[in-house]
């Protein structure tokens, strides 16, 4: 897995480095170019959760990707920078039911990053 390539699917103009600014870019950078897709949920290929299938599918495919899949392969950028990085399970909020959506329904990362003054 190529972290340039990565970079350049997600249009990261750079510097890296592992402070606030650079991980609100790079966040930034991500949504703005890696769709959430659910395409291939319903009907599709079994999904898979492997890295390199991931990012063959998000960066050299160019394609979008669930929850699991855009987050799983944003870790591996984060922590390939330098970034501190824990997976999290997480769970939606439903407003129209008033509950919870089922327990590890979606993914979460707490990335530790350097508050910078200047």
């Amino acid at each position: 897995m190529d972290l340039e390539k990565y970079l350049n699917r997600i249009k990261f103009p750079g510097p890296l480095k592992t402070d606030c600014d650079t991980l609100a870019k790079l966040c930034e950078c991500h949504l703005n170019n890696v769709p959430f897709e659910t395409l291939d949920m319903f009907g599709g290929p079994r999904k898979v959760l492997d890295l390199e299938k991931i990012y063959n599918d998000l960066v050299v495919r160019q394609r979008g990707g669930f929850c699991y899949e855009n987050n799983g392969l944003f870790a591996w950028l984060l922590s390939e920078i330098g970034f501190e990085v824990k997976i999290l399970q997480a769970q939606s909020w439903v407003k129209q039911r008033m509950s919870y959506d089922p327990m590890f329904d979606h993914m979460l990362l707490m990335v530790r990053a350097l508050l910078v003054f200047s």
